[in-house]
């Protein structure tokens, strides 16, 4: 038994994959899965998940097991799972004992032939609990194929793009005034005291 296979990588018979990843577009999401107002920026404890929405193609020859991979610091974002348009893709966690970072791997279909253009990959984070921190995070997404071979993202720009989040945090503040039913009313040098119930605030 004979049987043909075709990896379509040029004389040389190495794959030089050209991978392009392209971030499309962040949503803020309510607990209720509805789009936060403000979209401007991720509001913590006011969103409760982000929706990051990416393409990606393949300017070269055939890429094989090819993988997405993005990191999170923790005390921001955890992951949930990533929607992709067809298939589920699942994403592991390659740093588990990492107490501040984690970096996902997340494995794509076995081959992405020259020319394909695959969109509508949303990757779902899940926004944890954030007290008195603000400012702006910046998280790496890339593609890559397994090293082996040439694979010429590896001296290319283009197989890397960033997603900003401008981040605040709502912060809600109690006071508490504690007062008796009795009102102490000072006269002159000495401080007799009256009862009544009153307060003067």
């Amino acid at each position: 038994l004979n049987v043909s296979i075709a990896s379509q990588c040029g004389r040389d018979e190495i794959c030089d994959s050209n991978l392009r990843i392209e971030l499309l577009n962040i949503k803020y999401l309510t607990v209720s899965g509805e789009e936060y107002v403000d979209q401007s920026q991720l509001t913590v404890d006011a969103v409760d998940r982000v929706d990051v929405s990416l393409s990606f193609e393949n300017l070269g020859e055939n890429a094989f097991n090819a993988f997405i991979t993005f990191e999170l610091p923790r005390n921001i974002f955890t992951h949930r799972q990533v929607l992709p348009q067809s298939t589920l893709i699942r994403c592991n966690d390659t740093t588990h004992l990492n107490l501040t970072h984690a970096n996902y791997r997340c494995p794509l279909r076995p081959t992405i032939n020259k020319g394909d253009v695959i969109g509508a990959i949303s990757l779902r984070w899940q926004v944890e609990p954030l007290r008195g921190d603000e400012g702006t995070v910046t998280i790496p997404i890339s593609i890559f194929v397994p090293t082996g071979g040439i694979n010429r993202e590896n001296i290319t720009n283009n197989n890397k793009d960033y997603a900003d989040f401008s981040i605040t945090s709502i912060s809600q503040y109690f006071v508490a005034i504690l007062f008796s039913s009795d009102q102490v009313s000072y006269q002159g040098n000495f401080t007799p005291r009256v009862d009544n119930m009153a307060s003067n605030l």
